[in-house]
């Protein structure tokens, strides 16, 4: 783990992956398409690779703590962060996980073509087991904001 700045950590000894297709943003806790740490580290580092940036939200429905009121919350938002981003240029993509025999692991499956992973960093709920469990999934740097 490296300290980039207050905000930015790598939390792992990656490379960059050289044929790469874009810079991933995981969005985990801080939903927003504005005055959002992470998402706008994530657009500086595609903008110095001259790569777009690819905005990823998942959203499953077996982790601890899951309910009705939270998944409504995150729901209702897709659409207005779908405009935003398509707005300013920038791919989102939000995948539901409805099923237990639905496709997993869909942060690394999108990494394989990232030159980096930025994602959230907050210290409780599922976040800190996340940003664990990438870096063991991924082969490019991983960085939390």
């Amino acid at each position: 783990m490296e300290i980039i700045d207050e905000r930015t950590t790598l939390l792992n000894d990656a490379r960059e992956n050289t044929r790469a297709r874009y810079v991933l943003y995981w969005m985990q806790m801080f939903k927003r398409a504005t005055h959002n740490h992470a998402l706008n580290f994530a657009a500086r580092m595609a903008n110095e690779r001259g790569l777009p940036l690819v905005v990823y939200e998942g959203l499953k429905y077996y982790y601890p703590w899951a309910n009705d009121r939270l998944h409504t919350f995150i729901l209702e938002g897709v659409a207005e962060k779908r405009e935003e981003f398509e707005r300013r240029g920038i791919r989102y993509v939000f995948y539901l996980q409805r099923h237990a025999r639905d496709p997993r692991r869909t942060v690394a499956r999108l990494a394989k073509q990232a030159v980096l992973v930025v994602t959230d960093d907050f210290p409780c709920f599922i976040i800190p087991e996340h940003n664990r469990r990438i870096v063991e999934q991924v082969s490019v740097p991983v960085y939390t904001v």
